[in-house]
């Protein structure tokens, strides 16, 4: 990946990230378009080095920062549900709890309990079935989160707590 996380080192590749980058395209018809690509939120950045860093970071900053959006529509917590960072779920979800909405998702409409079930960890969908995830949100393409899983383990598991929840 590049990340070498140890401090005082840059982080990516020798160098740091760069900030903005700007792409030329020449089109057969000669033209050029300038696309920019937005950065990616120094919130995820630091989530790829530590979660002690990261918590440091996000208690100095403004809520906006701390929910701050990549391209492709992931905050710091989707990213680390996608990127499976354990440590990083905990620590948001113990540590900022009021700034996050499990509902909330990405581009694809896929909350973090989507990407945790579609990635077949069973210890992200944990973290997130206790803090209260929803299981019958539907991402963009109408799946519910237990339809994401290959895991029969992980979708036997979403079954049933939804199977509790409806019971009681």
């Amino acid at each position: 990946m590049g990340c070498s996380g140890s401090k005082g080192e840059p982080r990516f590749g020798g160098h740091d990230a760069p900030k903005q980058m700007t792409f030329k395209v020449d089109t057969s018809a000669g033209s050029i378009f300038d696309k920019q690509v937005k950065e990616v939120p120094e919130v995820i950045r630091i989530a790829q080095a530590s979660p002690q860093e990261l918590k440091q970071y996000m208690h100095q900053v403004e809520v906006s920062a701390r929910i701050s959006r990549d391209d492709a529509e992931h905050t710091v917590l989707l990213a680390a549900v996608r990127d499976g960072q354990p440590d990083i779920v905990k620590m948001i979800l113990q540590e900022f709890p009021a700034d996050f909405d499990l509902k909330d998702a990405n581009r694809s409409g896929d909350t973090a309990l989507h990407l945790g079930a579609r990635n077949n960890d069973m210890l992200m969908v944990e973290l997130l079935l206790n803090a209260g995830a929803d299981l019958t949100v539907k991402n963009n393409f109408g799946k519910i989160p237990r339809e994401m899983a290959d895991d029969e383990e992980i979708r036997t598991k979403l079954f049933d707590v939804y199977n509790s929840l409806v019971i009681e």
